[in-house]
């Protein structure tokens, strides 16, 4: 599965990907965040992102 960031920044998307056992990329907005798979959610933990996603070249489509 291939999708753009409209797709790759819908969490319930990914994770029914995930669930179904599928292999995917999927591009997601600059603004988007990571965490390590070992994470797990808190609740009541806020929404600062474990880290941010950079690149060190800028990436060229096309």
């Amino acid at each position: 599965m291939v999708a753009d960031a409209g797709y790759g920044d819908a969490a319930g998307f990914r994770q029914g990907l995930t669930d179904r056992g599928l292999t995917y990329v999927l591009a997601v907005r600059p603004t988007a965040t990571t965490h390590s798979a070992a994470t797990q959610p808190v609740a009541g933990a806020g929404d600062a992102p474990a880290e941010t996603a950079t690149w060190a070249v800028p990436v060229r489509c096309g």
